[in-house]
């Protein structure tokens, strides 16, 4: 033992010489490894971000934009096709239905799921009040047509509707501002429940669609100008009739049905335009629908992941 003592007294300065070497030597290794280690991290990150999350985010902007560009049309025209503009405010969910899933920080797909949500969400809601306005809305006019036809409290209204009024619905509730329906009516079934024994249900049919209304259009357009065309009609077809036994035996009656429907068709869009719907607009105020401020909290949502990735992107960026 006392050689080995000797040994490191005399040779104690190269001993510890060596040894801070050997430390110093390693402690460089294992910075270097870790320097590397963290380098290429941020490089995957930082390739990630390129490739992945800047245009993610640049889709959430575009998407932003477009929200707000439709909120605008929404507001200042019914031209507008809802469903078709909707399906582009859904674009940044392809980001979690592909491979660049698997590139997004889990916070940042929790963001995107979260808006997909209340995607889901407000979509579902529009559809579903859609449907309970329009019923509600047959159901205002049924009471309200009750009596119309046959003077009795038997008579059911049934309203057809044309193709354009889940639209216009959709527009109205998007837009929390009440427009009336009355111009998407196709027409209105009246039905008569009798209850004797031989005849159980009378039933008659009132046009309104639209080559009819542009026909009542020209008629009252020419009313106003000083001519009657129905009145100018009936005596051309008695003149007819008088001369053409054919004509008197075939078509005249079709003729004069034909005329007497559109009478019934002008005396109802009277009555549709009278005092009697003047409540019409309780439908939207008295509704409790909420599709309006879903949409808006969709602007809300899109703002905060906006400025959640950004964040990030800063994070890999600008990081000191």
């Amino acid at each position: 033992m006392n050689s080995i003592e000797l040994f490191f007294s005399k040779n104690s300065t190269q001993i510890w010489t060596i040894i801070s070497v050997i430390i110093g030597g390693l402690i460089t290794y294992f910075s270097t490894i870790h320097i590397e280690s963290k380098k290429m991290k941020m490089n995957k990150r930082s390739e990630s971000a390129t490739n992945v999350v800047i245009p993610c985010v640049l889709c959430l902007r575009d998407t932003r934009n477009k929200l707000i560009s439709l909120r605008n049309k929404i507001n200042l025209s019914n031209d507008i096709y809802l469903l078709k503009e909707i399906q582009l405010l859904n674009e940044p969910l392809d980001f979690l239905n592909d491979e660049r899933n698997y590139f997004l920080p889990k916070y940042l797909r929790e963001q995107l799921k979260s808006y997909g949500e209340k995607f889901k969400d407000f979509y579902y809601t529009l559809n579903k009040e859609c449907d309970e306005y329009i019923d509600k809305y047959s159901n205002y006019l049924s009471n309200k047509l009750n009596g119309y036809m046959y003077d009795n409290n038997n008579c059911i209204a049934y309203s057809s509707f044309s193709n354009s009024v889940r639209n216009k619905v959709r527009l109205m509730l998007v837009r929390n501002k009440f427009f009336s329906l009355k111009d998407t009516l196709d027409g209105v079934n009246f039905h008569l429940e009798n209850f004797s024994p031989v005849l159980s249900l009378q039933y008659d049919y009132i046009n309104l669609d639209e080559s009819t209304r542009r026909e009542i259009n020209n008629i009252k357009y020419a009313l106003e100008n000083d001519f009657d065309v129905l009145e100018d009609r009936r005596k051309s077809r008695e003149e007819r009739c008088a001369l053409d036994p054919n004509y008197a035996s075939n078509d005249f009656y079709e003729d004069e049905e034909y005329d007497a429907r559109l009478i019934m068709s002008i005396d109802l869009l009277d009555y549709l335009n009278s005092s009697v719907f003047d409540d019409e607009h309780e439908l939207l105020s008295k509704g409790n629908f909420c599709s309006h401020s879903k949409f808006d909290s969709l602007l809300y949502c899109l703002d905060s992941i906006i400025d959640t990735f950004n964040d990030y992107i800063d994070s890999i960026f600008y990081n000191d």
